[in-house]
């Protein structure tokens, strides 16, 4: 049994060996037993880290499974692995395998064959350091674009795209010392694959923000030639001068400002540093693979994004159809109103549309940078007499660990994607 914290500048060598033998650990039992369960507290942050240790055991032809959980569960019989845990109330006789714990914070001490690891910083930078510590596997440039999709997913990078605490060191590491990945921040709009695609189609991928009547090829160079940027139709914004990527800059935010945003708005919502990978790898952008995961969460459920990142070089190429289809679909949804106040929901600030299967959450930030809802506001799925919200839009609005609360409250149901709360 052990109980280790990961945090910036603190026994750096000690702790990667610690956290890899522990992983190394569990891993091994999974190969004796034939199965490695991995169970997740569903915040992206999480889930991102538990996608990322799936692959890894499929690599290992590890039999695993991948499950979102509100609750740990209460015994531990086979090899597992718990992410974004708090509360670990267990006996000596609960855990009856290895257990691997990986959270912000676990309130117990290890007992049995546990080990918890507290990291301060993001779940998926701790994975990764872990990784690269051990010779587990050999380690894939796209697990640092997964590492890194957790940072932005989690609280430890600002709007403006700072990184804090461990995730700092993770990039200044992944920029400075690893020439695999051709990592770079890259300031500006922030906008999917900046350094890849061309601007118009980094445009009509990108899901947070939107660049509402933007989304459009057409439309959007329409906009570049109008405003002098014609040098942006067949190229990308890592391939301008400073002077043009400011002034392109100020142009489409003065647009959305003057033009579809009519509410105050902030600007470090669309502008920021963003890293992305020069490298050719097939996942290069951690924001996008973000908003990838999930959208398919939220409109094919969690076995499409498993599947995703199981087996990310034949199906992540298939990602920018799935993005510039729902780019379309919530700019419908934003620009015609397809959303109302749900009146006859007095415990909250819920808005519902009558459509299914949306990006919800990415309607909801976008929504909410707009001005149209306001930050602790939920947009749900109303189908009759019930509710359907899903989690990741709850956790994003209320907050981490909001979710178990409110089933709780309202007596709620969780089917791994959404809650479903009964409207009377």
């Amino acid at each position: 049994m052990l109980k280790i914290k990961l945090d910036k500048g603190k026994d750096i060598d000690k702790l990667k060996l610690q956290i890899s033998a522990a992983l190394n650990k569990v891993l091994q039992e999974s190969k004796d037993n034939n199965i490695l369960r991995i169970i997740v507290y569903p915040s992206l942050e999480n889930i991102i880290g538990g996608l990322m240790l799936f692959n890894v055991a499929l690599n290992l032809n590890i039999k695993a499974s991948i499950s979102t959980r509100l609750n740990a569960p209460s015994k531990i019989t086979d090899p597992t692995i718990l992410i974004g845990y708090s509360n670990l109330n267990y006996k000596v006789s609960d855990i009856e395998s290895v257990l691997v714990s990986l959270s912000h914070e676990i309130n117990e001490i290890p007992i049995g064959n546990s080990t918890f690891v507290e990291i301060n910083g993001s779940i998926g930078s701790g994975i990764y350091f872990a990784l690269k510590g051990s010779d587990i596997i050999n380690v894939k440039p796209e697990y640092a674009i997964l590492s890194l999709a957790s940072t932005y997913a989690s609280k430890y990078v600002s709007k403006s795209g700072e990184f804090s605490s461990f995730d700092k060191d993770v990039i200044e590491t992944l920029i400075t010392s690893d020439d695999s990945l051709n990592m770079e921040i890259v300031t500006g709009l922030k906008i999917f694959r900046p350094t890849s695609l061309n601007f118009c189609e980094s445009l009509s991928i990108t899901l947070n923000p939107l660049y509402l009547t933007l989304t459009n090829e057409d439309s959007c160079q329409r906009f570049l030639k109008e405003n002098g940027f014609e040098m942006l139709i067949n190229s990308n914004i890592g391939k301008i001068d400073n002077e043009t990527n400011k002034n392109i800059t100020v142009s489409i935010y003065k647009y959305l400002k003057d033009n579809i945003i009519k509410n105050k708005i902030d600007i470090q919502e669309y502008v920021g540093g963003v890293g992305v990978s020069k490298a050719r790898i097939v996942m290069q952008d951690p924001r996008e693979v973000i908003y990838s995961i999930m959208l398919l969460i939220e409109t094919m459920g969690f076995h499409s994004a498993v599947g995703l990142i199981a087996d990310y070089e034949n199906e992540y190429p298939q990602i920018p159809h799935y993005l510039r289809s729902s780019v379309k679909i919530a700019e419908d949804v934003i620009l015609n109103n397809k959303f109302n106040r749900a009146s006859q929901i007095n415990f909250a600030k819920v808005y519902v549309t009558n459509e299914d299967n949306l990006p919800i959450t990415a309607i909801q930030k976008q929504l909410k940078i707009m001005g149209y809802i306001d930050n602790d506001a939920i947009l749900g799925y109303l189908d009759k007499n019930k509710l359907k919200i899903p989690i990741l839009s709850l956790e994003d609005s209320l907050g981490y660990g909001s979710a178990a609360r409110f089933i709780q409250t309202f007596k709620g149901e969780f089917d791994g994607e959404s809650v479903w709360i009964k409207i009377v």
